[in-house]
């Protein structure tokens, strides 16, 4: 069991991002007031030994055990780790290796092919001097809970021309794109003379007959349809089998029912929305979406209000959010519940709520994970000596999700933190 749980995990190479900074936690949080490992060197080496050290887990209260490391023990433990790490570092490149194709041993050379390598290719916009977002206003709504599962949306970017253009090119994915209007103080309110698509680059050509002129604001206004899918990325549908009777709007699909969510890291906000799908094109997010009314809907800011739209549905709006990278962004909605607390430490001048939400009738479990989600705030909040810059913390437990990374998002009943 334990080699096809060790085989399934090393096929995802974050895996080992995430082991080796587990080990720096535990070398930090147990034994860094005893100097036991120097990570500003190769690996971790001992600094000082003293012939015994606290053992913090035999100290826990009802734990076996002697309540100190012996030097020997130490020394074999440093061992371990380092042996451990640096099979870590190896498997790592071995796996770079094998997705970048490159036989040769992994040399300085190496590096410099494989940075070239990906220079070469074109995985970025190709117009980052031209134009940068400064806000995003987007608009959810028709949404089709049911069938091929098809939503319209509206996404309206504030813009800041950089140089002279008349084509803006933008990263879009599964997305059919309706109406591109642009609007400038040179050039006027203009409608897109072409639309072009590069399905390979993920990317949407906006063309226009009038040239925009650089050093000034302008908007692009884009009309588009998605989907929801069910590939565990982007804006997509969660099959659950509910604890409780759920609310008749709740969307079933076959003997399931289902939740939405979204997965943006790293590059896939590009297939719920257009956007400039790149982690340095920073900008500010205004969302709202459309919902059957007695569900509930969750972003990263607080709700600004909620208003009627068609019959049986209701229209979700939410705060700005500061400016941040297009992956940060999340929203989801369902047949939803939660417990809340709030932080002990104030943040502008009040405690700060942190709530976690399941789906119904399985809010209990979420109560370990409240429990320590505001005392982790708190704490890194007072060791790094920032505060944690937004007015709330929601965490949402998706019944379905296959990335393992460095977030807080975690498959099946972990859970996520909507920032």
């Amino acid at each position: 069991m334990s080699f096809f749980l060790l085989t399934y995990f090393l096929n995802r190479p974050c895996v080992y991002c995430s082991a080796l900074l587990l080990i720096l936690f535990i070398s930090s949080c147990y034994w860094s007031d005893q100097c036991f490992f120097d990570i500003h060197s190769n690996w971790f080496e001992p600094r000082h030994i003293s012939s015994t050290i606290p053992n913090p887990l035999a100290q826990a209260e009802g734990a076996p055990g002697d309540a100190s490391f012996t030097g020997e023990e130490a020394s074999f433990l440093v061992q371990t780790v380092n042996e451990t790490a640096a099979a870590l570092a190896n498997a790592a490149m071995e796996e770079v290796k094998r997705r970048a194709h490159i036989k040769s041993e992994w040399t300085g050379v190496g590096m410099e092919w494989i940075r070239s390598w990906l220079g070469a290719r074109e995985w970025r916009v190709p117009c980052l001097d031209v134009v940068k977002p400064v806000n995003y206003e987007i608009s959810l709504y028709d949404l089709e809970l049911g069938g091929d599962f098809n939503y319209k949306g509206l996404v309206k970017i504030e813009l800041q021309v950089k140089r002279p253009t008349k084509e803006i090119v933008i990263n879009a994915h599964q997305l059919k794109v309706k109406h591109v209007q642009l609007s400038s103080e040179s050039a006027g309110s203009q409608e897109a003379s072409d639309i072009s698509y590069d399905e390979k680059s993920q990317r949407a050509n906006f063309s226009f007959a009038n040239e925009i002129n650089a050093s000034g604001k302008a908007s692009l206004e884009v009309q588009f349809t998605g989907i929801m899918n069910n590939n565990m990325a982007g804006f997509y549908r969660s099959k659950y089998k509910p604890a409780v009777t759920p609310l008749k709007s709740v969307p079933t699909e076959g003997e399931n029912h289902l939740m939405f969510s979204t997965q943006f890291e790293s590059c896939d906000a590009r297939t719920a929305f257009p956007c400039f799908d790149e982690p340095n094109l920073k900008a500010s997010f205004d969302f709202s979406i459309e919902i059957p009314e007695d569900l509930v809907a969750l972003s990263n800011m607080p709700e600004t209000g909620t208003m009627e739209s068609k019959k049986g549905f209701k229209l979700v709006s939410f705060e700005r959010s500061p400016v941040m990278s297009t992956y940060l962004l999340a929203w989801a909605f369902g047949d939803l519940e939660h417990v809340e607390d709030f932080t002990r430490r104030k943040y502008n001048g009040k405690p700060m709520p942190v709530r976690v939400y399941t789906t119904r009738g399985l809010k209990d479990q979420a109560r370990f994970g409240l429990k320590n989600a505001y005392q982790v705030v708190d704490y890194f909040s007072e060791i790094f000596g920032i505060d944690y810059p937004l007015p709330k913390l929601d965490l949402l437990a998706v019944h379905e999700f296959v990335c393992l990374t460095l977030s807080p998002l975690k498959r099946s009943s972990s859970a996520w933190v909507l920032m």
